[in-house]
């Protein structure tokens, strides 16, 4: 994954393409009631274009479902 730039908010990144992902870290607490779980949840919001994807990020990442993109 590439490094995100100053003007780029933390939970955006880019993929080896170039597409925008959206990360999200998971609380050890809820990773402890599962074997498997990650420490981070990736979903590509599927642009290339920065202003896109700041859009495409879910509104409220401090409340407790998130609707990602597919």
């Amino acid at each position: 994954m590439a490094k995100p730039s100053k003007s780029t908010p933390s939970y955006l990144t880019t993929n080896r393409v170039g597409t925008y992902v959206f990360q999200v870290r998971i609380p050890k607490r809820i990773r402890q009631n599962s074997s498997n779980a990650k420490s981070t949840l990736w979903r590509s919001l599927g642009t290339k274009d920065k202003s896109e994807a700041i859009q495409l990020v879910p509104s409220d990442r401090g409340g407790r479902r998130l609707d990602l993109p597919r």
